[in-house]
């Protein structure tokens, strides 16, 4: 009993670590804004080419072999995983790290509302109550007191990150019962580097000499995070993860304005703090299905 006491709580703090790692992943993406040329497809670059370089050469060193099995909703999760990724880390450069990441954590309502299509959950009325709240949340955030004609390109944009994320988070469902976390994140990391090595080498694959130190924090942290929760996990539910990844929008909303100057209204403080509260009823009010776990 103790044994598995200590367990979990060590896998807790594994947990809050990854969160920080996730933090302090986007906060090295947004440290490069202004770096003459680097954008965001050279930051998903290197992101995913460190992370699955590293994860490969553990399965050499163990001699395994990825083995995918459900193909469709793996390149799915790929994609759109990517894709969230990619757009993430424009948004979080050109709107800023707190707003930025509150956005993309939407992707937790998106995956709500798109369950009973994909994986056959119903919606009762908590849900419709949290998916409202959190879209209350949204337009303060993103609204002007002028209305919805002054939200920017990049602030949808940085709402389709959330979009996506969801349906890459629905895929992650999908195949954990058919394949596991490595080959999920191989695939991923796939993606990422297929996905924006062109973009990236037309932009130069050697930016200004202030990034690279960036570049590769940014490689290290996100993998050392996706190290960390896969450890974790193995002790904890799935909804005691989802929780803890919720740190992350937290974090973020903290140092956007402490390290650099991010302005954030009263409206936008409210609107984070509503989308952020109704993502977490979603995970716990998701705990029993598919959704809240993995």
């Amino acid at each position: 009993m103790t044994t598995a006491v200590s367990r979990r709580a060590v896998s807790f703090v594994m947990l809050g670590g990854s969160a920080a790692l996730v933090s302090v992943m986007a906060l090295l993406v947004r440290a490069t804004a202004g770096i003459p040329g680097v954008s965001a497809y050279q930051t998903t670059f290197f992101r995913f080419l460190i992370g699955g370089g590293v994860v490969g050469a553990a399965l050499l060193a163990h001699r395994r072999a990825p083995v995918a099995r459900n193909h469709l909703w793996l390149a799915i999760r790929g994609i759109c995983g990517a894709g969230a990724m990619l757009i993430y880390f424009h948004a979080i450069t050109h709107i800023g790290l707190a707003k930025g990441t509150v956005l993309l954590y939407t992707n937790v309502i998106w995956a709500a509302l798109l369950a009973p299509f994909a994986l056959r959950d119903r919606m009762d009325g908590r849900l419709w109550t949290s998916v409202a709240v959190a879209f209350a949340g949204v337009y303060l955030l993103l609204a002007p007191a002028g209305g919805l004609g002054g939200v920017s390109r990049d602030d949808a944009l940085a709402l389709a990150a959330g979009l996506v994320g969801g349906i890459a988070v629905v895929a992650v469902k999908k195949v954990r019962d058919t394949d596991d976390t490595t080959t999920v994140f191989l695939v991923l990391a796939l993606s990422g580097v297929l996905l924006t090595a062109w973009p990236a080498a037309r932009g130069g694959f050697v930016p200004d000499a202030r990034a690279w130190p960036l570049l590769i924090g940014i490689g290290l942290s996100g993998t050392a995070a996706k190290l960390l929760s896969d450890s974790a996990y193995r002790h904890v539910r799935g909804v005691e993860g989802a929780i803890w990844s919720m740190l992350t929008p937290v974090l973020n909303s903290v140092a956007g304005p402490l390290i650099f100057g991010e302005q954030l209204s009263a409206r936008g403080i409210v609107g984070s703090t509503l989308v952020v509260g109704a993502c977490l009823r979603v995970i716990v009010s998701r705990a029993p299905s598919r959704l809240a776990s993995g």
